[in-house]
């Protein structure tokens, strides 16, 4: 026969426990969808800037290059500080 206060001081260890690693697998769940459709933005996005891209002329096309790598190595400076 069990020693039902070894089992009540195990259920009191262990259900918590057990609990706290089904949120974080949620918790997991719930970034992994994140990701994935922050990605699908990412790409759609991407698709309809080169659709635009593609109706400006080449110096119009330039400029947007020249200000988007001076913004990023603004940020990339700010970041290195």
């Amino acid at each position: 026969m069990q020693n039902p206060s070894l089992w009540r001081t195990w259920n009191s260890v262990a259900f918590p426990q057990a609990a706290g690693l089904n949120r974080q697998l949620n918790t997991a769940d719930m970034i992994r969808l994140i990701i994935r459709d922050e990605a699908v933005h990412g790409y759609y996005i991407g698709y309809k800037f080169q659709r635009d891209l593609e109706r400006l002329s080449e110096t119009e096309r330039q400029e947007i290059k020249d200000f988007a790598f001076d913004l990023l190595l603004k940020l990339y400076d700010n970041e290195a500080k």
